[in-house]
């Protein structure tokens, strides 16, 4: 029992330290160039329940998705 509590304790701590170390790391200088220079078609990947019973659901959510392209 006491070694499981010891095991949960210790990855919470690195779980706990993973976050930190992330909101504190700076992001990677990009050059301007490259981010003006983008030529390709982006692409957004999108899952939703097209068929069956929450056919109605995932119709409504492809909708929202073709209007947010569109803006």
């Amino acid at each position: 029992m006491v070694r499981r509590v010891g095991l949960i304790a210790t990855a919470a701590a690195v779980a706990a330290l993973a976050i930190v170390a992330s909101a504190v790391a700076r992001p990677a200088k990009v050059a301007a160039a490259s981010v003006l220079s983008c030529k390709k078609a982006v692409s957004i990947g999108m899952l939703a329940p097209i068929t069956a019973a929450a056919g109605s659901i995932g119709s409504d959510q492809l909708q929202w998705a073709e209007f947010y392209v569109t803006q």
